[in-house]
């Protein structure tokens, strides 16, 4: 494996760590539901406030959208992080 593609996977696999982590907690108590709305809200900003306007009820479903969203943009940062590392003349 790439050590690029190496780190894209560690990033994405503790993201889901951390998103199963709050979906776990929200299924054995409702209050651990808001809770991980907040915290994977914090952790994936910017990209995750548009799961306000899709979800915004701390559930479940909610939860990994919010995972979702906050680790599709964590790998696009990682990708453009490599992408201009990679440039010579910048």
């Amino acid at each position: 494996m790439k050590p690029k593609n190496k780190k894209i996977f560690v990033l994405a696999s503790m993201y889901s760590i951390w998103t199963m982590l709050w979906i776990i907690l929200s299924i054995m108590d409702a209050g651990y539901g808001v809770s991980g709305f907040f915290y994977l809200t914090i952790t994936g900003m910017p990209f995750s406030f548009f799961a306000w306007n899709i979800l915004p009820n701390g559930g479940v479903t909610s939860l990994l959208a919010l995972g979702i969203m906050g680790m599709s943009q964590w790998v696009l940062v990682l990708l453009f992080i490599f992408r201009f590392k990679g440039m010579k003349n910048v």
